[in-house]
């Protein structure tokens, strides 16, 4: 992200993916993407508006494990 005041610069270590860079990473469409995060398949919170995947779920649903509801946030986030 770059701009005016109070910009805050994108970090390499950022803790959550948005569900367009989580289908990027995992090689499927953005809307495939968040029919998955609708239906529970990727794990999701919301914040507001904003949907995001965090990058530590993800690769527990990668590994094969099981992801709690209460490590990302409850409830599928819906769209």
């Amino acid at each position: 992200m770059s701009g005016g005041a109070g910009a805050v610069p994108e970090s390499p270590t950022r803790l959550t993916w948005t569900v367009e860079e989580a289908a990027v990473a995992l090689g499927i469409s953005r809307a495939f993407a968040y029919d998955a995060v609708r239906r529970g398949e990727i794990p999701a919170i919301r914040i507001g508006r904003r949907i995001l995947v965090p990058r530590s779920a993800l690769k527990l649903l990668l590994a094969g494990e099981a992801v709690p509801a209460d490590r990302c946030g409850g409830e599928p986030a819906r769209p």
